[in-house]
């Protein structure tokens, strides 16, 4: 089923395809050109679907460091107490 949208909708509103979504995913992946093109897309105002995209990646990036920071952590601690090493 296909939405119509007015064709006079500005480009900073017009909605991007799953085709899109699923390219820009793909690109933020790559390890440092994908981050910097999420920080250029979540930082420029040209398409707001394409913005909001790369600001939910990159957050979705952070809370994965801090989760896996602290499972390191505990795998750490747990590894120390059980052998005793300090």
């Amino acid at each position: 089923m296909s939405q119509n949208y007015p064709s006079d909708l500005a480009y900073e509103y017009k909605p991007m395809g799953a085709w899109a979504y699923f390219g820009y995913s793909l690109l933020y992946v790559i390890p440092i050109v994908g981050l910097v093109f999420a920080i250029l897309n979540a930082k420029s105002g040209t398409n707001l679907h394409k913005q909001n995209h790369a600001r939910a990646f990159l957050i979705t990036l952070v809370i994965g460091i801090i989760i896996s920071s602290i499972l390191m952590g505990l795998f750490y601690l747990s590894g120390a107490f059980l052998f005793r090493i300090r």
